[in-house]
Order: C-alpha cells, then structure tokens, then sequence
C-alpha cells in the first residue's frame, strides 16, 4: 500500500514538471488551455497533463449533431394555455346584454345571441344592482354565467345560469333556493338626516325605513332630530349562497335623541305577531303616530295666526306640514274613516274616527286613497299630500280633535302609554332575548371607536 501510494506522487511531481516546462515554452497555447480547464472536465485535464510531446497534440476535434429546440409559446400567446378567466360585475340600470357582457369580458357572439333568444336568460341585464359572475376561456368564449336575485316574498331566491355543453351548446337554467338571515351591527351618528347617517355608515335604507317606523311614536323626526344624534341598529341581512339579496327586519336598536335614549327590541312570542318593546319589556306600540309623515316641516303650528289667504289674525286649529306633492300621509290610529272627499277650502280630506271620541283630519290632500266606512290601521296609507282647497302651495293640513274639540296635536303621542309585558314565561324570555340585544349593542360601539382610531 505504501509503494503504490509513493508510485502515484511520484507520478503527480513528474506532470508537475512537464507543466512548468510547457509553461515557458508553450505560455501563450497553455493559457488558452487553462480557461478551457476552468470551464470543461476530466478529459480537458488529461489534455493538459499529456501535452509534453507537441503542440498539434494538444487539441482534439470533436463533431456533434445538435437538433432544433421546439418553439415554446410566449407569454404573449395566450391562445396556446388551457386556462380559464373568471369576473364578477354589477348590473347597471343602463345596460344592455350586449353591454354588460362585453364589460364583463365576454368576446362571444353566440353567447350574445342565445341570452338575447332564450326566455330565461333575455332578462339578464333587467336585475339592476345584482351580481354576475362569468367564466370565459383566454380567448372570452362563455364557458358559464351566474346571477342570483331575490323574490319579491323575501324568503326564496332564484339561481340564473347559463353554461356551455361539452358539444359546445349553450343550456340555461333557472333554480329556487331559500335565503338565509346573517344578524348585521351598524352605529351612525346623525348630521343632517337619518338616511344621510345610514348612508356614512354603509347601512341599507331600507333598514332606515324601520328605524323611523319603530319610534316614529316616540320620536318626531320632522322637528326634534338633532346633530350629533347616534343610534346602534341590528338587523338581518338576507343571503343567496353568501351573497347579500336583501335586508329583513331590524331585531333591534338604540336610539340617542338630544339627551335622552329610547330602545327597541323585537320579540315575538309563542302564537303572537309580534311587536317591538323597550329593553325594560314594555311596548312601544301606541295608539298615536307623533305624526301623519315621515319626512316633512312644520310650517305653521296650533294657535292664533296670521292667515296667509285672509291675511288677518285667525285661530289655526290644527299643524300644517309642508311636504312634497305626493308624499304619503298615513292614518296616525287605529279607526274608521268617516269622511272621504271634497270639503270647503279644506280641498281633498279625509276623517278618521278612533276610540274614546277621538278624531284626526287630513285636508289639501293630493289624492284620496280611501273610502268612507272603511277601517284602517295604525300607519296605513290614506293618500298623498297636495295643494287643493284653499292653499298657497303642498302641505297637509293635520287637526287632532276630542268630543270635537279641537286640541293641539302635539298632546296627542303623549296620550296613550305602553303596556309591559303580562306573562312570565314571555318575561322571562324577553329578560333573555334583551340581554343578548345589551351586549350588541355594546359591541357596535366598540366598532365605532375601533373604526374612529
């Protein structure tokens, strides 16, 4: 072992040598022979080792046959991928098939053709606000469509698609589905209206509209809102799928007024319809609205006068509210009307008779959209504001009478109290349900301050 070991650096002095030898007689071919060495392999070192004979006997020719490289497909040639694109979009009021597809990305004239042909899928671009959602191949071929809208019933939904057939025909189809409530927390705080607060805070109108509803007995947003207002409001969101179609009913909510702080809850019992109560379990329910409308001013209050026809000093028995043509005026109590039609410089009015010799007028009315003897309900429709009889522009004319004394509407929200609770099952579940509602309303709060900072 030891001999062999000796043979071998006997072996590597002697190449040592010989390269030092080449080095002065050969300097200029050796160093192109070291770069190729840095770069190459083995067989390049024994070229070097073995160049002590001549110099032709350095270098080999080696001959190789190198084949073409396929063409590989640039990134700019989507056509050659296999790959699918998916957009989503809203549909606009101003749309068209032809121009909602093609914003959606969709370059396919068949598609075009079979939505505007076919029963189902013609309508496409008629669901204003909806989502659709599109799967198109690189070259925008229509591969599938989705659309998702509410029925008016706002318990179902209906599921539109429209799909591409592996022989390349177009199929539509039309699905029901149930909706979904998600409970939803908003806090808003009020600067100028009750729907400007809503919109800052990204809350649906329609939930406005429940709002005002609920305390509208308590609270009379035509002359006691004021800035610096807040309230907190869960409600339900109504889902298709996980996407948002509607909104449901306001399960709850709080409600700062100047300083003083009114609550709701909805609490439906066992066999009951159901109401709103305050956190303390007492109905909100009154027998009178605060007043006939929802949005309006009052421009002249109960009392003497100055008389903007007769101009002279008068007795104005009741509140007028100036409001646009066609704003809807509703029944303040539950009752009977018992006039419906043209009356003296009152113009278009109605009379509801309620209990306990109660009885409220509405006069210059636009329209008239009940009839005598028929019963209405706390907040139902009984026409329009207008500007008929004797009136110098839109306006309801509002009176509030006892025993046919006419009294200062104002008094009238104050007459009738709320009535708590009776059962103690149900107390027991509302002491419950209003716990819960405690602890969401907290809960928009902190998502108020977390959102502020």
């Amino acid at each position: 072992m030891q001999i062999q070991f000796k043979s071998y650096l006997d072996t590597i002095i002697l190449h040592a040598l010989d390269v030092r030898i080449l080095a002065h007689q050969y300097s200029r071919t050796l160093t192109a022979v070291a770069a190729m060495a840095l770069m190459g392999t083995g067989a390049t070192a024994y070229a070097v080792a073995s160049a002590s004979k001549s110099q032709t006997d350095l270098f080999n020719s080696v001959t190789q046959v190198v084949e073409p490289v396929e063409h590989q497909a640039s990134v700019l040639e989507p056509e050659a991928y296999d790959f699918a694109l998916y957009r989503t979009d809203k549909v606009n009021r101003s749309d068209s098939n032809a121009s909602l597809l093609k914003r959606l990305g969709v370059q396919d004239a068949q598609a075009l053709k079979f939505i505007n042909q076919d029963a189902a899928a013609k309508k496409l671009s008629s669901y204003d606000g909806q989502t659709v959602e599109v799967k198109t191949d690189a070259q925008g071929q229509l591969q599938s469509l989705l659309l998702r809208y509410p029925q008016d019933d706002k318990v179902r939904f209906t599921r539109l698609s429209v799909k591409r057939q592996a022989d390349g025909k177009l199929v539509a189809n039309e699905e029901t589905g149930y909706l979904k409530a998600q409970e939803e927390v908003g806090y808003a705080t009020v600067r100028s209206t009750v729907y400007g607060a809503m919109d800052a805070a990204d809350i649906p109108d329609t939930v406005g509209n429940q709002l005002i509803d609920i305390f509208s007995s308590q609270i009379d947003f035509q002359r006691n809102l004021h800035r610096g207002d807040s309230f907190k409001i869960v409600y339900e969101s109504l889902l298709a799928d996980g996407e948002k179609m509607a909104t449901g009913r306001v399960l709850g909510a709080e409600f700062i007024n100047g300083k003083k702080l009114y609550s709701a809850v909805w609490f439906q019992a066992a066999g009951s319809a159901g109401g709103y109560y305050n956190l303390d379990g007492e109905s909100l329910r009154k027998a009178y609205l605060a007043s006939p409308l929802k949005f309006s001013r009052v421009t002249s209050g109960f009392g003497m006068r100055q008389h903007p026809i007769w101009n002279s000093k008068r007795q104005h028995k009741g509140v007028d509210y100036g409001a646009a043509t066609g704003t809807p005026i509703m029944a303040v109590a539950d009752g009977t009307v018992v006039m419906a039609g043209t009356q003296n410089g009152y113009g278009n009015a109605v009379e509801v008779k309620h209990a306990n010799g109660r009885s409220t007028f509405y006069a210059h009315m636009s329209r008239i959209d009940v009839r005598r003897g028929e019963k209405v309900s706390q907040g139902s429709l009984l026409g329009a504001v207008g500007s008929t009889g004797w009136a110098t522009g839109p306006h309801l004319h509002f009176e509030f009478r006892i025993n046919g004394d006419y009294q200062d509407p104002d008094l009238m929200a104050g007459e009738a109290g709320t009535v708590p609770l009776q059962n103690a099952r149900e107390r027991k579940e509302f002491a419950a349900l209003s716990q819960d509602m405690r602890t969401q309303f907290a809960s928009a709060r902190d998502m108020q301050f977390a959102s502020a900072e």
